[in-house]
């Protein structure tokens, strides 16, 4: 568990909801905040956890906390050990996979470093948090990527062993993530895999974004299906 007051080395995923300023203008103010309720609810309610991979939902809400905050998610590891940075792996995916479900376009990051973490005042200070909010703030797509400070240390595959399981499928794509000013490599998550909606299901909930935007945000939704023809391709057993 932790401590009220707890710095250390640790994972931190910053989303943030794309165009959110547009929703606001749109809807009824009771609606906006109704939406964010129940999507945050969503998110933190480990009976929510639906992976498709074998870390099950007790793990994951023992090595992650939830912070909430306008239009922003934060989730933060308990420290910097392999089991918390598969946790928030986990956890950035079923994060995409509730704002599918909600309508909700997000983007994100996870970075790592020395951060405090004071849930009961809502303190939240250190580089990785920085880190993390800077490098989705520049993304073109909905989806999460590594800040080079979480590539130290990440599980590459769900099954590391590919003599023993010629089928794995990989937890990480390096993938040509589109930004504002053009496209780099980085570690993104194959959540289109582990997310327990299935292929055809994807497809339908990115579609219905479209009804809600327009002009540079409907970029990110082409962005997004580019990625998820991507990871269909090369894994064809997507359900």
């Amino acid at each position: 568990m932790h401590n009220s007051l707890d710095t250390c080395d640790r994972y931190i995923a910053f989303f943030d909801i794309i165009g959110f300023k547009n929703k606001i203008l749109e809807k009824k103010h009771e609606e906006i905040v109704d939406l964010l309720c129940n999507f945050f609810s969503s998110i933190s309610d480990p009976k929510q956890y639906k992976l498709t991979g074998f870390f099950d939902q007790k793990s994951i809400s023992c090595e992650v906390k939830y912070a909430f905050f306008s239009d922003s998610i934060l989730i933060i590891s308990k420290d910097s050990s392999d089991l918390s940075n598969l946790a928030i792996s986990y956890a950035s995916i079923h994060v995409l996979t509730i704002a599918l479900l909600y309508s909700i376009p997000i983007k994100g990051a996870i970075a790592c470093g020395k951060m405090t973490a004071d849930f009961s005042k809502s303190l939240f200070v250190g580089k990785p948090l920085i880190d993390a909010y800077l490098l989705q703030e520049d993304q073109n797509w909905f989806g999460v990527i590594n800040h080079h400070t979480a590539d130290r240390a990440f599980f590459p595959k769900v099954f590391p062993d590919e003599k023993i399981n010629p089928n794995y499928i990989s937890l990480t794509e390096e993938y040509l993530v589109p930004f504002k000013s053009g496209k780099a490599k980085h570690t993104t998550y194959n959540w289109p895999f582990f997310s327990f909606l299935g292929h055809e299901r994807i497809i339908e909930l990115i579609n219905c974004l479209k009804f809600e935007s327009s002009g540079i945000n409907r970029i990110f939704i082409e962005n997004t299906f580019d990625y998820l023809n991507y990871v269909t391709d090369k894994y064809p057993i997507i359900p």
